[in-house]
């Protein structure tokens, strides 16, 4: 996990971002460490992105998340198709017509 402020990325390997049952326990056991400090994850403005596999709700099983502390257990993770992509920091990461989109988007703006 890497971390500036309160934006939060989770970075790992392939097997271990794909497999359902390691996914669904560390999302879990950092909720704990989290809850710990007193802090608490919001599920809504969690991604699951990856450009390597296909991201599906299949990849997090809910139910073991049932009794971790998160900041409303009835929200849920986004799960971002790997044709797209994320932003991190405000810089979009991903496919290059995501990257594209989100650029000119801004640009727009100014």
């Amino acid at each position: 996990m890497k971390y500036y402020c309160d934006d939060g990325n989770i970075l790992g390997r392939t097997s271990t971002l794909s497999s359902p049952s390691r996914l669904s326990e560390f999302v879990k056991a950092a909720a704990t460490k989290f809850a710990d400090l007193g802090l608490k994850i919001r599920l809504d403005k969690c991604n699951l992105y990856s450009p390597h596999f296909t991201t599906s709700e299949d990849l997090l099983h809910h139910g073991q998340l049932d009794d971790a502390e998160f900041h409303d257990n009835s929200k849920k993770v986004k799960f971002v198709p790997s044709s797209e992509g994320v932003s991190v920091l405000g810089t979009p990461l991903g496919f290059e017509a995501f990257v594209k989109r989100k650029l000119l988007d801004r640009v727009n703006k100014v």
